[in-house]
């Protein structure tokens, strides 16, 4: 919390940094990034939930990425009341099979950068691989980022590089 850059995450200076089945949740900042501030480096995040953070001021963004190349597969960004990515800098973000829903606010920020979504769902979606729909969270209100049996996000990612156990 505080005036932290980061306040979930801060990485810097890192290449080839893989992080797999982790929570980013709760976390509160004027800072940059109430989620994930990453600067000069190169990660990769797997199979995680990014919820219910905040940055009031500052970046004002859930992840913040700064000549970064950042990917992410088979992750959940939900509930967080700030935009959902900032990108400058000359940073590629990549998001697959990933489910971006109910945030305060679903825009992709793109600052001179690049920001690609497939076999993803998100608000406003675009792409024939990506869906624009409810993902039908079983209890999202109670943390539950679970899909249920309506869910149209079953079945619609792709196994190409994805994890072989979703959290």
């Amino acid at each position: 919390g505080g005036n932290q850059d980061g306040a979930g995450l801060f990485i810097s200076s890192t290449s080839a940094l893989v992080l797999e089945n982790i929570k980013i949740f709760g976390n509160n900042t004027n800072g940059n990034a109430a989620g994930i501030y990453a600067h000069t480096t190169t990660y990769t995040l797997k199979n995680s939930i990014i919820y219910n953070n905040d940055a009031t001021n500052g970046g004002n963004n859930v992840i913040q990425n700064i000549s970064t190349n950042a990917t992410f597969i088979n992750c959940t960004i939900s509930q967080n009341q700030s935009y959902t990515l900032g990108n400058s800098s000359g940073s590629f973000t990549t998001f697959k099979n990933c489910i971006i829903w109910d945030n305060n606010s679903t825009t992709l920020t793109v600052d001179g950068a690049f920001v690609t979504a497939t076999y993803s769902c998100y608000e406003d979606a675009i792409g024939a691989t990506n869906i624009n729909s409810d993902p039908f969270f079983v209890d999202a209100s109670n943390d539950d980022f679970h899909l249920t049996d309506y869910s149209s996000v079953i079945g619609a990612g792709t196994s190409d590089g994805a994890p072989t156990t979703d959290i």
